[in-house]
């Protein structure tokens, strides 16, 4: 058997079944004895068979890979772009049947874990989040990877969840960055405020935490005088009421 890639057709052949019981064997549908599933799947792995996503989208004639967004729609100049972004990518991907459920919440932490799980019962399956605030959303999070939709994490993480992947800049560096800069402009022994998002969001944290952490050891007798939230997420506000 060549290694080279080949259709379905060739699979059929040899199997000495029909091009239909080949696609339900490929797709692990119904209809079809296990004994059969397994020559074709046996035969498909000799020929290196992968099937092409275009080419099946087309033959379906609808998406078959929705996917669910929610972000936030706050802090234009970036979650604007962020969307565009995602929203390009899955129109130059089209032709592979690609299509985007937009779902954005009004502010980082605000009713994510609601919203993506509303994304679930439409049928997603997969799901891009901004976790602002992780213990609420983690579970359904981890509800979504139990049903084989996969979760990728942009900008912030959810880490105890178990997400398949996240996206986003090493936020404790970035603090830390921050701090070495800032040590230089002020004189020793300064005292400094850090104004974040909010501490729930993993990303402002670990922010926080790189920038205290590096500033107090670059600014000899430099101290940090408050950490300061400017805004809060929905448990946060209820906590408060």
């Amino acid at each position: 058997m060549t290694s080279k890639r080949a259709g379905i057709h060739r699979i059929s052949e040899l199997a000495n079944v029909s091009i239909g019981t080949v696609d339900r064997a490929l797709h692990g549908r119904r209809g079809i004895s296990e004994a059969t599933r397994s020559k074709v799947l046996r035969i498909a792995k000799r020929l290196a068979y992968s099937p092409n996503p275009a080419a099946r989208a087309l033959a379906r004639g609808r998406a078959n890979l929705r996917i669910g967004v929610c972000i936030p729609e706050e802090i234009h100049f970036f979650y604007d772009q962020m969307r565009r972004g995602i929203f390009d990518e899955a129109r130059r991907s089209g032709s592979f049947g690609v299509e985007v459920l937009y779902r954005p919440v009004s502010g980082l932490g605000k009713g994510e874990a609601r919203h993506v799980k509303q994304l679930l019962d439409e049928g997603v399956r997969a799901l891009i989040v901004t976790p602002g605030n992780p213990e609420s959303v983690a579970p359904v999070i981890d509800e979504a990877e139990e049903r084989d939709v996969r979760v990728v994490c942009i900008t912030t993480d959810a880490p105890r969840s178990r997400r398949s992947s996240a996206v986003c800049v090493d936020a404790a560096l970035s603090g830390r960055l921050a701090a070495e800069l800032m040590a230089r402009f002020v004189p020793a022994g300064s005292k400094v405020a850090v104004i974040t998002g909010m501490l729930t969001a993993e990303e402002h944290r670990l922010k926080t935490e790189g920038f205290c952490g590096t500033f107090r050891s670059n600014c000899r007798g430099g101290t940090i005088a408050a950490i300061l939230e400017g805004h809060e997420s929905e448990s946060q506000s209820s906590r408060r009421a």
